[in-house]
């Protein structure tokens, strides 16, 4: 599995995407991932085919840890339904893996599936396959149940509108919104229930935003929202620092709220540009 947090991702990002806003800052692969040699490929050998990498952010949540076992990803091509392997697939790890939504907020993201052959045509839906063994960790340290509703537990479906072209490196994202996929469960103290609201979008046709707060600031974590539409675009910084993905090109506006204790105010930074398939870095941000 690859887990990365905020500050390896800029390491990363740091030789392939230019800090700034010129027309050349295009957004790519943080890194080269690789399947394993030995995994089947779906795309017959004369199959006109491209590569595939799925990555997973998650928006922040009031919760210590949310758990989510991931059994597979299956995606429908041309009407037809492909599995692919996940990353972490190997001889002792049959694909199965325990995420922590929680650790990819802020920046962080996770690895699904890496540079995958898949036959070439239009994808229309990925679905994402929980398994049972989910749970949450609420504020108090407590451990509570976490379960699928009934419509979820074959498969979590995630529209998509996407072209794979013949020999093309294709780099998707899905977002958990945690805060409206978890609801406590009515008369139960311990169980909650997961029904997951995840949005889906393309690298190259949205843009990112990194940044960091002045150093006043930098030592309060603070929650970062976007309102583009009738979407809310959402991160926390990490150790001052933040990383927000897969907005739509325009203009935005970005409010940072700080908790009550602080004693911070609302921070507004206003019509922060953002271009398709690229990064814009700004900071260091202060009232």
């Amino acid at each position: 599995m690859k887990k990365v947090l905020l500050f390896v991702v800029m390491v990363l990002l740091f030789w392939i995407i230019p800090q700034g806003c010129s027309s050349d800052d295009k957004v790519t692969t943080p890194e080269k991932v690789v399947i394993d040699d030995d995994t089947e490929d779906p795309v017959e050998e004369d199959e006109p085919k491209a590569l595939f990498n799925l990555f997973i952010v998650d928006a922040p949540g009031d919760y210590i840890s949310v758990y989510v076992e991931v059994l597979g990803v299956n995606i429908i091509v041309d009407n037809d339904t492909i599995p692919l392997d996940l990353i972490w697939a190997n001889a002792d790890q049959p694909g199965v893996e325990k995420l922590d939504l929680l650790e990819y907020t802020g920046g962080g993201y996770d690895v699904l599936i890496g540079e995958h052959a898949v036959p070439a045509g239009e994808l229309s839906e990925i679905i994402l396959v929980l398994g049972n063994e989910n749970r949450v960790i609420t504020a108090d340290g407590r451990t509570n149940s976490l379960t699928l509703t009934d419509d979820t537990k074959n498969g979590i479906s995630i529209p998509f509108n996407y072209s794979f072209q013949e020999g093309e490196l294709a780099t998707l994202t899905i977002d958990f919104d945690v805060d409206a996929s978890l609801s406590k469960v009515e008369g139960a103290s311990r169980e909650f229930i997961l029904d997951p609201q995840i949005r889906g979008f393309d690298n190259n046709s949205t843009g990112h935003i990194y940044g960091y707060l002045a150093s006043g600031l930098g030592a309060n974590p603070a929650r970062l929202t976007v309102e583009a539409g009738d979407i809310t675009y959402s991160t926390q910084t990490y150790d001052n620092e933040f990383m927000l993905w897969g907005l739509p090109p325009g203009n935005h506006d970005l409010t940072f709220s700080f908790s009550e204790a602080s004693g911070i105010d609302d921070l507004v930074v206003n019509d922060i540009e953002v271009v398709a398939g690229e990064n814009t870095s700004i900071g260091p941000l202060d009232h």
